[in-house]
């Protein structure tokens, strides 16, 4: 396993840190000599998995690398969550809701179709998004990234995110909901101890 312990602050509008994606595109594209890749990125709510998959998108494309980028964003239970969000704000988030967010807010079935299919038309697949080592997914990624991020700091971005983005769901979400589930998540699955590169 590969450690980079530089603590950068990604966003669409910094230079890309080549630093952290030379030593994945290197290993990807020993590895597709022998067959597709999938790369998997994961970590908290505003951990900058979106960011840094677009920098990673960008470098392989340069290459000349035939490359997907997935987003579990597009894979969300709208339902699911929208239930759940309804409850929070009337200040009835109940344990039961809860589970359901956590064991049901994505459309798993459907994620776990699409990788295999992407993979088939692309020399690598880039998934970004939480919860993509449970059981359901990890037999799928060929190299596991994880983005380790204080959640001071990743509540510190949700905030500035809701300003500019207009995202109407209130702050709380992050503290009652998204901190939570990803903390249960880490004790379930212990994303860092699975993962080709964990980076700081």
């Amino acid at each position: 396993m590969k450690k980079y312990s530089r603590n950068p602050v990604f966003s669409p509008v910094l230079t890309p840190e080549t630093v952290m994606t030379d030593p994945i595109v290197a290993k990807a594209q020993m590895m597709i000599r022998k067959a597709p890749v999938v790369i998997a990125i994961n970590g908290l709510d505003c951990a900058g998995k979106t960011s840094f998959a677009g920098q990673l998108h960008e470098k392989l494309t340069g290459l000349k690398i035939t490359t997907a980028l997935l987003h579990v964003d597009d894979f969300n239970n709208r339902d699911v969550q929208r239930q759940v969000y309804d409850a929070h704000n009337r200040g009835k988030l109940t344990l039961e809701l809860f589970e359901l967010y956590y064991h049901h807010s994505i459309d798993y079935d459907r994620l776990a179709r699409t990788i295999p299919r992407s993979r088939a038309r692309h020399d690598i697949t880039i998934i970004e998004g939480v919860f993509l080592f449970k059981d359901s997914l990890n037999h799928l990624p060929d190299i596991r990234i994880f983005l380790s991020i204080d959640p001071k700091l990743a509540r510190q971005r949700y905030r500035k995110r809701r300003r500019n983005a207009g995202d109407t769901r209130p702050l709380a979400v992050f503290d009652d909901i998204w901190l939570p589930a990803f903390r249960r998540y880490c004790d379930d699955v212990h994303p860092e101890q699975i993962s080709d590169f964990i980076i700081r």
